[in-house]
């Protein structure tokens, strides 16, 4: 697929390695980059088949959507697309991707560190610390990972229909 005009908001090329914008120049053959506040959004969106958002700080909607009467698709790149209002642009034939293994580490570390937070209860543990508090007393509970996935599935098993 090749574009006429790639218009990026929201997106500074310093976040993205050049080779990247090395292949979205090949697709288009005008690429805009404007920032999420600039006033010439809409004048550009005239004119515009494709369209690359930073969902973070912009969001398109019906408004936007109108102004682009030969906009084709819609590039969120991020792995959510909330942002984007998506059924309107599905009705009008615009296509709207993400990226969706974007930030799968990301998803997955955050996930083990609010495990722990929430085992260790970390953060009863700073405000102490904070507070030059360091006695014995009250006792954190220590709980471990180990054998918990497990354990889990054996109770689901085995009292299943209970």
């Amino acid at each position: 697929m090749r574009f006429k005009k790639i218009v990026v908001i929201g997106i500074n090329e310093s976040k993205l390695d050049p080779n990247y914008w090395k292949r979205i120049d090949k697709l288009a053959e005008n690429k805009v980059m404007l920032a999420k506040d600039s006033s010439e959004i809409k004048s550009h969106l005239v004119d515009t088949d494709c369209l690359l958002v930073n969902p973070f700080v912009f969001k398109v909607g019906k408004e936007f959507i109108d102004a682009a009467p030969y906009l084709r698709y819609i590039g969120v790149l991020a792995t959510g697309y909330g942002a984007i209002d998506h059924v309107y642009a599905a009705s009008k034939g615009i296509t709207v991707c993400n990226i969706p293994g974007y930030s799968t580490e990301s998803v997955a570390e955050l996930t083990f560190a609010l495990i722990l937070e929430y085992i260790r209860d970390i953060e009863h543990a700073k405000h102490m610390a904070n507070e030059s508090n360091f006695s014995d007393a009250p006792r954190f509970p220590i709980y471990e990972i180990k054998g918990k996935f497990w354990y889990y599935r054996f109770r689901k098993n085995r009292f299943k229909g209970c």
